[in-house]
């Protein structure tokens, strides 16, 4: 156990080595402003640790070099605290910048569901797990349709290298046709510069895929035996036209 409000244990972690840190608040608090309220003391305490460990190594270093501190990403309750997250000193990098609003996210996904029914089931029904209703239970047929949606779940997956050059809808073809696999997003993890920063498109339709750049699919299916056939896709499997 340890506090991230105690120099001692954010060193025994080795705190300033991290490539990202998470604080959470505590959702279930019957008390929402509290909770976020010690979220933010041990956020900013931990900007002063981190921004202090910097200039430790910049002194320690006979070569002048950029030190790189890790993200920090916090969980709030309540939008309304974000605030006082926010970067006062007007210059350097702000590692406080992520930060994340349950209530917000509620708020949107509320509003989704509006103009779009359902979707809050569909996200809902993606990022929870449920057991499997009994096999010799008697359902009605919408019912069983609704358990095998609910069995589907989001993979991160490697792309192979027979996708290279491919555009993003033809991918998606064959991921559903061949594995009854759907294909929602790619990621290529190093930018066009090859330098580290990559990007994430969201159903890019035109993409151009270059798994030279490290390409990774997000997709929504059963198991990730199923998902992990895009990672192992052979060029004779890749049948049909290319589309434009």
């Amino acid at each position: 156990a340890g506090s991230v409000l105690s120099g001692v244990d954010l060193k025994r972690v080795s705190f300033s080595e991290a490539k990202a840190i998470w604080l959470l608040s505590d959702k279930f608090s019957l008390t929402p402003s509290e909770a976020d309220g010690l979220t933010v003391i041990r956020a900013l305490s931990l900007k002063r640790f981190l921004t202090d460990s910097r200039s430790e190594k910049k002194s320690s270093s006979s070569v002048a070099k950029k030190v790189a501190l890790p993200q920090v990403f916090t969980q709030l309750i309540k939008p309304s605290n974000r605030d006082k997250l926010a970067s006062r000193d007007g210059e350097g990098e702000d590692i406080l910048s992520a930060v994340l609003c349950l209530d917000e996210i509620k708020s949107v996904v509320m509003a989704k569901s509006c103009s779009t029914p359902g979707m809050f089931t569909l996200l809902n029904n993606l990022v929870t797990s449920a057991s499997s209703p009994d096999p010799k239970a008697k359902l009605a047929r919408w019912e069983w349709e609704y358990q095998q949606g609910r069995d589907h779940e989001i993979y991160k997956i490697k792309l192979a290298s027979a996708f290279d050059g491919f555009k993003f809808k033809k991918i998606v073809e064959v991921a559903y046709k061949n594995y009854d696999v759907v294909l929602i997003a790619v990621e290529h993890e190093r930018g066009k510069d090859n330098t580290a920063d990559g990007e994430i498109h969201v159903a890019p339709h035109n993409l151009t895929i270059e798994t030279s750049r490290g390409a990774w699919a997000y997709v929504i299916t059963e198991d990730k035996a199923s998902a992990n056939q895009l990672g192992t896709t052979e060029s004779k499997a890749i049948v049909g036209p290319i589309v434009n």
